[in-house]
Order: C-alpha cells, then sequence, then structure tokens
C-alpha cells in the first residue's frame, strides 16, 4: 500500500507543477486557519496583494491602486488600461497555500476585518478580499467609538467626515451616508497600499501571532492630477453605466417573469371559464324537454 505523503509535501509539489495563484479550483488544498498552524505551512499573498513597489524599480511588478473612499470597482491593476476597472486576477487565489479565511488588521484603525470564502473549494481570491474591504469601509460606526477616540485623532477623523461628503474632487461627496462610515477613520491615509506579513503589528493587534492574519497598508492620499480626474470621471461614468444596464436587465427579467404569470393566469381562469361553461351546457341539456 501506498504510503501518503506529509501536507506540507503535498502542498509543494502541487505549486511546483501548476503554479502557486492558479485561478480556478483543483490547484491544490484550501486549508482552515487552525491547520496551518498544525502542519506549520507558511502562507504566502499573491504577489499582486503586496504593498506598492518602490518607483525606482525599472519594471515594477503589477499591483493594485485604489482609493478605499469609492467601491472596489473603482480598483485598478497598474498595467491594465486607467479607464478600465480591475480584472485580471481578480479570481486568483490571496495566498498560497489557499486558505478558506483571513483577518486584516491595520495600524490605521482599531477593528480587524475577516474575510470567508464564498467557495470553499477555491479559497480566498484577490477579488474577495477587495471587496471585503470595500463593504467593511461603508460600514457605520458608533458615536461611542468615535467618543473614545484621543482628541487628536478625533480631529483628523471629524475633518475627513466633512471632507469626504464635500464638492471637492476626489471624494464620493454627497452620496456617502451621512453616518460615520468607517471609511472616514482613514484620515487622509485612503489609499490601499498592499497586504504584507507583520508579526509585530499583529502581536500588538492581537495580543499573539495568529495564522492568516496579515497587515493592510494605508498610504496617504494626494491631491490627483488633471489626468487622473480625468480617468477616475472616465471609471466613474463607465461604472455607472454597467449598474444602470444591470438595472435593466433585472427589471427586463422582472417584466418577462410578470408577464409569464399573467399569461399563467389567463390561461387558468380562461380554463375555469371553459369548464363553467361545459358544465352549464350540459345542465341545459339535461332540463330540456323531450321532442
Amino acid at each position: 500500500m501506498e504510503q501518503q505523503q506529509p501536507l506540507s509535501r503535498a502542498i509543494g509539489q502541487v505549486g511546483d507543477r501548476v503554479g502557486q495563484f492558479e485561478a480556478g479550483p483543483h490547484y491544490g488544498p484550501v486549508l482552515e486557519p487552525f491547520l496551518i498552524r498544525a502542519v506549520r505551512a507558511h502562507v504566502r499573498l499573491n504577489p499582486l496583494l503586496h504593498p506598492v513597489p518602490d518607483n525606482a524599480a525599472s519594471t515594477p511588478p503589477p499591483f493594485l491602486k485604489w482609493n478605499m473612499l469609492f467601491p472596489s470597482n473603482q480598483c485598478q491593476r497598474s498595467d491594465e488600461a486607467v479607464h478600465m476597472s480591475w480584472s485580471n486576477g481578480r479570481q486568483e487565489p490571496a495566498t498560497f497555500p489557499r486558505v478558506t479565511y483571513l483577518r486584516l488588521v491595520s495600524e490605521t484603525f482599531p477593528w480587524s476585518i475577516d474575510i470567508i470564502a464564498r467557495n470553499r473549494d477555491i479559497g480566498v481570491t484577490c477579488g474577495e478580499l477587495v471587496d471585503y474591504l470595500s463593504r467593511d469601509m461603508y460600514r457605520l460606526t458608533s458615536q461611542a467609538q468615535y467618543e473614545d477616540l484621543p482628541n487628536a485623532r478625533k480631529r483628523i477623523v471629524g475633518q475627513a467626515y466633512r471632507h469626504n461628503r464635500s464638492r471637492a474632487n476626489g471624494v464620493p461627496g454627497g452620496q456617502l451616508n451621512p453616518g460615520m462610515l468607517r471609511l472616514d477613520w482613514l484620515g487622509q491615509d485612503t489609499m490601499f497600499g498592499g497586504v504584507r506579513e507583520n508579526d509585530r503589528v499583529v502581536r500588538r493587534l492581537c495580543g499573539d501571532v495568529l495564522p492568516c492574519t496579515f497587515e493592510l497598508v494605508c498610504m496617504r492620499r494626494y491631491p490627483m492630477t488633471a489626468e487622473e480626474l480625468r480617468n477616475h470621471e472616465i471609471m466613474q461614468r463607465n461604472a455607472n453605466e454597467r449598474a444602470a444596464r444591470r438595472r435593466s436587465a433585472r427589471r427586463t427579467v422582472e417584466s418577462v417573469q410578470d408577464d409569464d404569470e399573467d399569461g399563467e393566469d389567463d390561461a387558468e381562469n380562461s380554463s375555469n371559464d371553459d369548464d363553467d361553461d361545459e358544465h352549464e351546457s350540459r345542465r341545459g341539456r339535461r332540463g330540456r324537454p323531450a321532442s
């Protein structure tokens, strides 16, 4: 009987055979966090999620550019068209080995962000990480959380709240919820700076080095150039048009479904009418005197 190989060795061989960050299922095991610790696996992040590379590099690897004040469809990949939303790599696994769960912590805000794989056969993907992060940033915070802040930090968050809802370039403005959102706590550090391993930060914020827990880097937002502003407006317009098409398609489907239901009701009513007519006809024949 062939002896089964240790899981850690199997992980390495699968990675060598098909590539560590291939999109899709069946490319290696998908591990739970407790199993990561049990087998002492080293979880590596997809390079696409790494912090923004040094500008001095002649040919920097692709990275993600995203102002976290805006939805995840505004995220861009550095080597794609500047007016296009990020597409290439969204379905790639966020880590190797793949995991069912990730946690993000940051020195910029006091909470953690839990990311759960939609498909446990695939694990957490890069797209899911960004989508979860975006949804988390749009969550409301409580007045008690704000009041617990030091006065200096409270001023920064308050200024950010007002600026994010202003008519200034590079902010969502009035489309934001009037309540205080988690994204307001970013202050001016609203740019996605990547995700990285940082045991020191994880230990300080969580009390221990936990498996599948990484640091989210938040970078300072600078005023947009004229070209960046034009590209942002194009992306926003494209996103609005896609959303309008989706709404129109949903209305069309709902209308067709309503028409089908109305047709079924009409057919049923017509059948009932025919039955009633036949019943009345039989009654008439039975009651007619013989000639």
